[in-house]
């Protein structure tokens, strides 16, 4: 059996550590390939409702026409997709109050202890 030296080891080590800067070296001053946007999703939970008279989307002659709330979105029109009367049943079993509505973007039930609040 060899020994390893403390010389050998500490070169090594450096190498090992050294590896993951190199990779990103290997690409600095070339030109990457154009990026394209990453898609978002944006999910709003209103506890206390809102006013249907002002919220929400209608397709009219022209496409789609945004109510009073959603009139700042008007210049990403083409981007955005309006969903209306999408049901959760799970955010209403269990005890009252917001404890439900964590489950929002998962769909998973609710789990309340004593102690603690566990979604899964």
């Amino acid at each position: 059996m060899t020994s390893l030296s403390r010389r050998r080891f500490l070169r090594g080590t450096g190498v090992a550590l050294g590896l993951p800067w190199f990779e990103s070296v290997s690409t600095f001053g070339a030109e990457t390939a154009k990026a394209t946007a990453p898609r978002r999703l944006a999910v709003c939970f209103t506890g206390n409702g809102v006013n249907p008279f002002h919220w929400g989307a209608t397709m009219g002659a022209k496409g789609i026409e945004f109510a009073d709330s959603l009139r700042p979105l008007e210049p990403l029109k083409q981007h955005v997709a309006v969903f209306k009367g999408l049901w959760n049943p799970t955010t209403v079993e269990g005890e009252g109050g917001h404890y439900p509505k964590m489950n929002i973007l998962s769909g998973l039930r609710v789990k309340k202890t004593t102690t603690d609040v566990e979604v899964g």
